[in-house]
């Protein structure tokens, strides 16, 4: 997004609908939590590229910066 372009109004107008869609539902990030045994390496997950692997690890962190 630039500086006032025509593209920013468009975002702003997508933000604006998206927050008068209604409630808020819950974010699910269980896609590989049932990985075969042995995946993970050198204390990482690990998970194919359909997996939530990276995403609950990026929730992990904000939670441990949150908590410290």
């Amino acid at each position: 997004m630039g500086f006032g372009t025509p593209d920013d109004a468009e975002g702003w107008e997508r933000v604006q609908r998206g927050a008068r869609a209604g409630g808020d539902q819950w974010i699910m990030l269980n896609r590989g939590t049932d990985a075969p045994e042995g995946q993970a390496e050198a204390g990482h997950e690990a998970g194919d590229v359909s997996a939530e692997t990276g995403m609950r690890a990026a929730y992990q962190m904000w939670k441990r910066m949150m908590t410290a």
